[in-house]
C-alpha cells in the first residue's frame, strides 16, 4: 500500500488548513485575551480511506501568541496555541474539506514563569450516529520460499 501511496505537499496542505480554520482560531484566541501571531509549526499526517481518491488528514498547527493590549497587568510570555483536528483531502481536485477541530491547547508562562495550560475541547455528531463501514484487507506471504511450481521448499 505504501508503494501506491500518493505524494502530498504537507506544507501546502498546512497552508490550506490554516486558511480554513483561521477565523475559528482567532475567535478562540481573543476569548483568552491573546492576539494571534504567526504559525510556528505544521504537522499533517495522511491516511488512506476506503475511497481511493480521498485521504483523511490529521493536523496539528502551532501558533505564537501575545497578550492583547487590553490585558494590561497580565504578564504572560512564550504563549502558544496548538490546534488539533482532522479533515479530508481530495486527490482529484486538491480540495481540503470536512474540517473538524478537536482541541485547542493554550500554553504560556505567567509572571512567576510558571507554565499555565488551558484547552478548548470540541465534539461533533455526524448525520448517522454509530455507523461506520469496515473494510477488511488480508495480507499473506509464505513463511518458507516457494519453488517455480508454487510448492514449498523443504
Amino acid at each position: 500500500m505504501q508503494h501506491e501511496a500518493p505524494q502530498i505537499d504537507r506544507e501546502k496542505l498546512g497552508e490550506a488548513i490554516d486558511s480554513a480554520i483561521q477565523t475559528k482560531v482567532i475567535d478562540s484566541v481573543h476569548e483568552k485575551s491573546f492576539q494571534l501571531l504567526e504559525r510556528t509549526g505544521t504537522i499533517v499526517e495522511a491516511y488512506l480511506t476506503e475511497q481511493p481518491s480521498i485521504l483523511s488528514l490529521s493536523f496539528k498547527l502551532s501558533y505564537a501568541l501575545q497578550d492583547s493590549p487590553e490585558t494590561e497587568g497580565l504578564y504572560r510570555t512564550e504563549a502558544t496555541v496548538m490546534v488539533i483536528g482532522a479533515c479530508s483531502y481530495s486527490l482529484d481536485s486538491g480540495e481540503v474539506t470536512d474540517f473538524r477541530i478537536s482541541k485547542m491547547e493554550f500554553r504560556w508562562l505567567d509572571e512567576n514563569t510558571q507554565e499555565q495550560k488551558r484547552a478548548n475541547l470540541y465534539a461533533y455528531v455526524a448525520d448517522t450516529l454509530f455507523s461506520h463501514k469496515t473494510v477488511k484487507y488480508e495480507f499473506r506471504t509464505p513463511l518458507l520460499p516457494l519453488n517455480d511450481k508454487g510448492d514449498v521448499h523443504t
